[in-house]
């Protein structure tokens, strides 16, 4: 089989998980070159350490799936901390806890909420359909627990009125009529034990990948490769022919302090007041028997839209769709040697488990091709 050469554009975790894939399906026939315009690889799972607590320097990254090959996946490149992620909501009526549960009605209302009783006060029943975030919300939760714990956290996160936003940004959370806190339902949960960074490293040495960073890729770079899997922003691939795609970034406080900053791992502010979106305390990421407590570390979150410089972080999606994006999705189907991955490449929202098992799908796709 002749040798083919594959350029991975973008150093983070859908181009790793691609590369070792391709390692996997096609051995020593495929070369790899991967192209990543920061100074170092992970994207946004970028972690390093300070002082023993691994800072996640992008923001929180809990690894959730209920899917055991995936979980099987990144276990292969690091061991795993046990973790159940938690989140307390800083709201007009004092803290509450996040998913909506038994706990968090107890506190809205100030009395004891029977199970049975929860299904008359949350209407789990209502399906998104065609309604927007604002509409969906409302109908599940009612307006007041509704403007309570979403509204204005939601608002500042993306920039745009609840009612512009379609259902689907809130459907994804759990409703539990008990006084369980996970914040996610998933049967796997956990954070790598060394930090993404060197999962992700890990990674790409398996599939024997050399890694450009600084290194700003444009579609003259696919020259004489015979496939590019581009994870970059898709209308930069086009060099936005039909107008900037809108994404939101993140700009990042970092809180230092000898003692516990906020007592828990991530504390939104769901209040209708203040600027910032959500507070991340790492020493808590770890088991309590293995955490670091000379010194601790906090991230404080402040969602902006995206400018040239800025790194896009969330790809923002409206009620009623994107005419724009649409336009670069039909060029983007009618480019033969190049797949569009990651959230930045598909303009989707992913979780880490989705990212990969969309990696897997994309290169097992190129591979029956090329052994064709």
């Amino acid at each position: 089989m002749n040798e083919k050469s594959v350029l991975l554009v973008g150093g983070g975790l859908t181009s790793a998980t691609i590369a070792v894939r391709l390692r996997e399906l096609l051995g020593a026939s495929v070369r790899i070159i991967c192209l990543e315009s920061r100074d170092h690889i992970a994207g946004n799972c970028f972690s390093s350490e300070e002082n023993g607590v691994e800072i996640h320097r992008y923001g929180p990254h809990v690894f959730h799936t209920d899917n055991a090959e995936v979980w099987a996946f990144v276990n292969r490149f690091s061991n795993f901390w046990s973790y159940k992620h938690e989140v307390i909501a800083d709201t007009k009526y004092g803290v509450m806890t996040l998913p909506v549960s038994l706990l968090t009605m107890g506190i809205f209302l100030g009395r004891q909420v029977r199970p049975d009783e929860f299904y008359n006060l949350i209407d789990t029943s209502i399906e998104p359909g065609t309604l927007t975030f604002e509409e969906y919300g409302e109908r599940v939760f009612g307006k007041d627990l509704f403007d309570t714990l979403f509204r204005f956290y939601t608002e500042r996160q993306w920039g745009r009125s609840v009612s512009l936003l379609p259902a689907s940004i809130l459907r994804r959370l759990p409703i539990r009529a008990s006084y369980d806190s996970n914040y996610f339902d998933h049967k796997f949960q956990g954070i790598p034990v060394n930090g993404y960074t060197t999962l992700i490293e890990n990674m790409f040495a398996f599939s024997d990948v050399k890694v450009e960073l600084n290194y700003r890729a444009s579609k003259d770079d696919l020259r004489g490769f015979d496939h590019c899997f581009w994870t970059g922003p898709i209308d930069r691939f086009f060099d936005l022919k039909y107008g900037r795609l809108p994404y939101r970034t993140v700009n990042f406080e970092l809180l230092e302090d000898e003692n516990s900053i906020q007592g828990c791992s991530q504390m939104n502010n769901c209040t209708p007041d203040g600027d910032h979106t959500r507070t991340t305390e790492f020493n808590y990421f770890v088991p309590p028997d293995e955490r670091p407590d000379k010194k601790f570390y906090a991230f404080r979150e402040r969602s902006k839209e995206t400018e040239d410089d800025d790194e896009p972080y969330y790809p923002v999606h409206l009620f009623g769709g994107s005419e724009v994006y649409d336009r670069y999705q039909k060029e983007a189907f009618a480019q033969e040697h190049v797949t569009f991955s990651g959230r930045l490449g598909r303009f989707q929202y992913l979780d880490m488990d989705k990212t990969i098992e969309a990696a897997f799908a994309d290169v097992d796709d190129f591979a029956s091709q090329s052994l064709r």
